[in-house]
């Protein structure tokens, strides 16, 4: 939320923070920031769409083994 001026500060803002911080410090901890730019938030949603795109494929072969 940092290209958002002021967000963290919001109610929102740190309602995302909390929802989302745990997730993201296992990257973080993976991942170390170069530059002082933090990539934790890209992996994150890659990894997410990883797992949502095996299980749609896993979905779709069981849907298959039925009909």
């Amino acid at each position: 939320m940092s290209w958002l001026p002021g967000a963290r500060d919001s109610k929102l803002g740190e309602w995302v923070e909390k929802l989302v911080r745990p997730y993201l410090e296992i990257f973080d901890r993976v991942i170390p920031s170069i530059g002082g730019i933090g990539f934790s938030v890209m992996a994150g949603v890659i990894f997410l769409q990883l797992v949502q795109r095996g299980l749609y494929i896993l979905f779709v072969r069981i849907m298959m083994m039925i009909h």
